[in-house]
């Protein structure tokens, strides 16, 4: 329950809360003035649920300045995953949870938490510019083609897409694969590296509806490193989707309403056999139910083990950490210093013992991924956004800027931001 909503399909006035998760979400709230959350009718918005407190929060509008102070709240209001105390100053991008909800706090005048310029409609002159955030309310368009925006949330980043449902079936949709009612779940289908494998969908859902329970690949093993790099959405709960390897349980899908690219797990060594190996893709709710989900973009990543060399991967750790901290100087270095970071840990992965160099990396490497999917997210979310309000140009330098991000020609969230950009020439 909520009041104070924001009235849908006109632009708002300054800064504005965009629900991401919990109750009435995709919807957006005015920040003018004070903003109170509880659960207590007093408040602006009321947020009915057992973690919010009755006078929980209050975000304010200090002339120019947004900041959010909790109120003495039980269970606390969280900004970008940390506890405040006292008051706190808002950027835009920041992420704020009150209960069972997440707000995205959306100010495009404003700035970033990494000191990006965020302001609107303007092109970047450096590459300290927008990291942006943002709801993705309205869809790209293919030459003059608007698309439903349903279709788009099963198929967009992680709370709703930007591309184009024509790019979207192209990428999924393997040539020549048929939607059909049968249920294809218990038939295998032998991995390949070519595209037509690639860009194929798993599951129940808009781009397949032939795997209502589970996905089977066949693969062979070549020894050394295998990871297995795949994108997922429609999954609403941890291990509703669970990985077997030759019938051992080794990881889960993590839960993603609506989309998320580049998820990786690396398969473990004690599951592999010689040859012929069978990964599965398991939606534990199905049957009896029939929940929807997909993934596709499914690689299976093999590389020889390197001999142990400490000496390269200090050297290798010294650059990486080099590149991380110059971030800011060159978007591209945050994805740089990864790739350092993981030749490092192949460096380390047959020592005896490992090193503690190796937990390091190891840890820096989750640590960089998860901003880089950050950062993709918010940069279509505040496309998306764009474009919902007849700025394409917008639209397009929110893309462009994100598309520094991401240098590698095999990540497929450069591919999807490619894509983007290519909807919107003509516009």
């Amino acid at each position: 329950m909520a009041r104070g909503r924001g009235k849908k399909g006109a632009e708002p006035a300054g800064a504005v809360l965009i629900v991401l998760q919990g109750p009435d979400k995709g919807e957006e709230f005015p920040v003018v003035g004070e903003v109170t959350l509880g659960r207590t009718q007093d408040n602006t918005l009321v947020r009915i649920d057992r973690g919010v407190s009755r006078r929980h929060c209050a975000i304010k509008d200090e002339g120019g300045v947004f900041t959010v102070e909790d109120r003495g709240s039980a269970n606390g209001t969280i900004v970008n995953d940390r506890k405040i105390e006292g008051l706190e100053v808002l950027r835009h991008g920041d992420r704020i949870v009150v209960g069972e909800t997440t707000f995205l706090f959306h100010w495009p005048g404003g700035q970033s938490e990494k000191g990006l310029t965020t302001a609107p409609g303007v092109a970047p002159a450096s590459v300290e510019e927008t990291q942006p955030g943002g709801r993705p309310p309205k869809d790209i368009p293919g030459g003059k083609r608007k698309v439903p925006r349903k279709l788009l949330m099963l198929a967009g980043a992680a709370v709703l897409a930007l591309v184009l449902i024509g790019v979207v079936v192209k990428l999924l949709v393997g040539p020549g694969q048929a939607l059909g009612p049968s249920d294809r779940s218990d038939e295998p289908t032998r991995y390949s590296d070519a595209s037509e494998f690639r860009m194929t969908a798993f599951g129940l859902g808009e781009h397949d509806d032939a795997h209502v329970d589970k996905a089977l690949i066949l693969f062979d093993y070549l020894k050394g490193r295998a990871t297995l790099r795949y994108s997922a959405w429609g999954i609403g709960e941890p291990g509703e989707v669970v990985i077997r390897l030759n019938g051992k349980q080794v990881g889960a899908a993590p839960p993603t309403e609506d989309y998320r690219h580049e998820i990786y797990l690396e398969l473990p060594r004690d599951a592999l056999r010689d040859g012929e190996n069978e990964l599965e893709f398991d939606n534990t709710k199905n049957p009896p139910e029939e929940d929807p989900w997909e993934v596709g973009f499914i690689r299976i990543v093999q590389e020889p083990l390197l001999p142990p060399n400490p000496e390269e991967a200090q050297a290798q750790y010294q650059l990486a950490l080099r590149l991380y901290e110059d971030r800011e100087v060159d978007p591209a270095n945050r994805y740089r210093a990864l790739e350092k970071l993981a030749l490092v840990r192949d460096l380390l992965e047959q020592a005896t013992p490992r090193p503690p160099l190796h937990g390091e990396a190891t840890a820096m490497m989750e640590q960089i991924m998860g901003e880089l999917q950050e950062i993709f997210e918010l940069g279509r979310f505040s496309a998306e956004r764009a474009y919902r309000f007849e700025d394409a140009e917008q639209a397009r330098g929110y893309l462009q800027r994100t598309l520094r991000y991401f240098p590698s020609p095999d990540d497929v969230r450069r591919e999807q931001l490619m894509s983007a950009l290519e909807a919107l020439e003509g516009e």
